[in-house]
């Protein structure tokens, strides 16, 4: 031993235990003394003994004169499993009689009102399956020769993990908890998804009102995302020169008062547009945007459309506009204001107009006086009325309506005598940094201008149809509505 005191302090010293034994004897007829030997013993001359393995108790059962129980005298039993007559491994006969309970089984039991399984020998009959389609997969690897193979644990994991499951929820079980879940499980043979816990209901997706008018017509939300663009074209089956001069005459029946200037040869030419000049002809004014959104719900109303619908843009010949705004007579000054670079801005520029484009910003503007008052139903306190209130910030036009109401006003302070000014707009309120085209033609008839307003129906203001506005100006105020001309503003195609 080693002279370490520690060493020799936590060394095992058994030999009193070993006296202790060697002293008992044994309580039969027997009068041997069971001892344990110092040594390992030797070698059995009986050949039965030789083969003794951890947990045989025969030699014990012998020295005290009783016969081995027939569980542990009986030897293990193998039996050669074949596959395709290829031996693949041996199985033990002992081990399937032994019915062991798997932990996850015990647990499976105690989550589902503690059912016990079926058949007590699953576990081994489970170990069997697994061993065989093992063997199955190696034997049929090696006959074809196949030199990759995924590790035997990831597929028989998820296959007894499946046959656990399946043997733990019988079909007549998992129809009682779907019953309870509410859920509806596909029948066999069905290609679906493994089942998954239930998820909330969704709200309905709904697209919302438009409360403000939309700046442009080709960016509004459909309804239906998943819809396509509806396209309108002419439905006449007129070509673009005998529509212009089927608007012509339509122009010359509604309108007597301008029928010796309907009847200039020159109108069908858009060429003969921008040279119809006088210094006392008409002042023409046009808000591009509010006129195409007009276009496009006047076309969609007309072929049985909600306002709502998506649509493609639709050409807009801006040539036969001008017909109708102008009706043949003389302009001194054309203006167009807008926010969107389109082939109807080209048309509008090669006849002569004064063309004002800028671009859309993202902000969210201040609503005015009678915004706010229409906003809340019409009851508003001083407080309310005082404090800015802002709408939704988007990409809205910015100064176009500012530029138009100076330009009127040019009109009318540079004019030597008051002529007819023709505004192509139904918009009637407060823009962000004037009074708003209401009041701008209020002003000019005051100075004794004479009004056209023209504008779709359904694009216009309220305030221009009152009827103590229209009693106080009288024929100094003429509304011109465009939707019975709407057909004829189609055009065939755009220009680039």
């Amino acid at each position: 031993m080693s002279e370490d005191p520690d060493t020799d302090a936590l060394s095992w010293d058994l030999t009193a235990a070993i006296n202790l034994l060697n002293s008992l004897s044994a309580t039969q007829n027997n009068s041997a003394t069971l001892c344990l030997p110092e040594h390992a013993p030797e070698e059995s001359a009986d050949p039965s003994e030789q083969d003794l393995n951890l947990g045989d108790f025969s030699r014990i059962w012998k020295y005290l004169g009783r016969s081995p129980s027939a569980d542990e005298d009986n030897s293990t039993k193998l039996v050669n499993y074949e596959v395709n007559d290829v031996l693949v491994g041996e199985l033990d006969l002992n081990q399937l009689t032994k019915a062991v309970r798997w932990r996850d089984e015990v647990d499976g039991a105690d989550l589902e009102d503690n059912v016990e399984p079926d058949k007590p020998t699953a576990a081994a009959l489970r170990a069997a399956l697994r061993n065989r389609k093992r063997a199955e997969r190696r034997a049929r690897a090696k006959a074809v020769g196949a030199t990759k193979q995924p590790p035997v644990s990831d597929t028989t994991d998820v296959e007894s993990g499946e046959e656990l499951e399946s043997l733990r929820r019988p079909s007549d079980r998992r129809a009682v908890i779907d019953s309870i879940l509410g859920l509806s499980r596909p029948t066999p043979g069905e290609s679906s998804s493994p089942p998954t816990s239930p998820s909330p209901p969704q709200a309905e997706i709904r697209t919302p009102k438009r409360t403000w008018p939309a700046s442009n017509p080709f960016l509004w939300t459909p309804t239906d995302s998943s819809s396509k663009r509806a396209f309108i074209g002419p439905k006449d089956g007129l070509t673009p020169r005998e529509r212009k001069q089927a608007l012509i005459s339509e122009l010359t029946k509604c309108y007597q008062d301008e029928k010796k200037y309907l009847k200039n040869s020159g109108l069908i030419e858009p060429a003969f547009t921008p040279l119809n000049v006088s210094k006392i002809g008409v002042h023409v004014f046009v808000d591009i945007s509010n006129i195409t959104i007009g276009f496009h719900d006047c076309l969609k109303l007309a072929r049985g459309m909600s306002r709502e619908t998506r649509l493609k843009r639709v050409p807009f010949s801006f040539h036969n506009f001008s017909l109708v705004l102008e009706r043949g007579r003389p302009a001194a000054k054309r203006v167009l204001g807008g926010s969107d670079t389109s082939p109807t801005v080209t048309q509008a520029k090669a006849l002569g107009y004064e063309t004002n484009i800028l671009m859309r910003v993202t902000k969210a503007k201040e609503l005015t006086p009678r915004q706010k008052k229409y906003r809340s139903g019409g009851e508003t306190s001083g407080s309310e009325t005082n404090n800015p209130v802002f709408a939704p910030e988007k990409r809205v036009e910015q100064g176009v309506d500012e530029i138009l109401h100076l330009k009127i006003l040019e009109s009318i302070i540079d004019a030597e005598k008051p002529s007819t000014i023709i505004l192509a707009t139904g918009d009637a309120a407060e823009a962000e940094y004037s009074g708003g085209f209401l009041r701008m033609v209020e002003r000019a008839l005051e100075r004794g201008w004479l009004v056209e307003l023209v504008s779709f129906k359904q694009n216009t203001s309220s305030l221009y149809k009152r009827r103590e506005f229209r009693s106080k100006w009288g024929p100094m105020f003429k509304w011109v509505e465009l939707d019975p001309f709407v057909e004829f503003l189609i055009d065939e195609e755009e220009d680039a």
